[in-house]
């Protein structure tokens, strides 16, 4: 047997609700790219439907994308092999936070300005470390639990440092970025 994409949905659903429990805006179980920040709240939060609502709305999201893929034999508790591979797949969480460094709305004084950077950031950081506490250690994916004798997400691993003022690579905005690693593991059966 080997994973379906039903399996693969399974998956990212269970990565996508674990963020989510962080208090993350969106979380998106792929790839998606949007055009800019109207066509991202057309298709995932229609209440921001005003040009100022969209404008003054940040993005706060996670989006989640596979990467690879390592089957490794697996091992009892004596160290013996048994013959159901174990699939070790990777996939990329990039947790971006939406703020930008020039100040735009001259109504906001330069210090106050400088004060929601600062906050925005630091909330970044917190919502990084929040993942890293939801992701500790090993996590069933109980949707696989009848098919899988296996089937985890492990700890998080951060593969770069954050990043300040830069482009979010699934809308054109600016903002604080962290990659992270989470890996699924999966014994296949025999």
């Amino acid at each position: 047997m080997s994973l379906s994409s039903q399996n693969l949905l399974d998956i990212s659903e269970a990565q996508c609700t674990a963020i989510e429990a962080t208090g993350v805006d969106w979380a998106i179980p792929s790839p998606r790219h949007f055009s800019g920040k109207a066509d991202f709240f057309a298709a995932l939060d229609s209440d921001q439907d005003t040009k100022t609502e969209i404008e003054t709305t940040l993005i706060d999201a996670a989006w989640v994308r596979y990467l690879n893929f390592e089957d490794v034999a697996g091992e009892d508790e004596d160290a013996q092999a048994i013959e159901a591979p174990v699939r070790y797949i990777n996939y990329e969480i990039e947790r971006f936070s939406e703020a930008t460094q020039e100040r735009l709305d001259q109504t906001v004084t330069p210090d106050d300005f400088n004060k929601r950077v600062s906050k925005i950031y630091h909330e970044h950081v917190a919502s990084v470390m929040a993942l890293l506490d939801e992701f500790q250690g090993t996590t069933p994916i109980p949707a696989l639990a009848s098919d899988f004798s296996l089937a985890e997400m492990v700890s998080l691993v951060q593969i770069e440092p954050t990043e300040d003022n830069v482009q979010c690579t699934y809308v054109p905005v600016i903002g604080f970025k962290t990659k992270l690693i989470c890996q699924v593991r999966i014994q296949l059966p025999c």
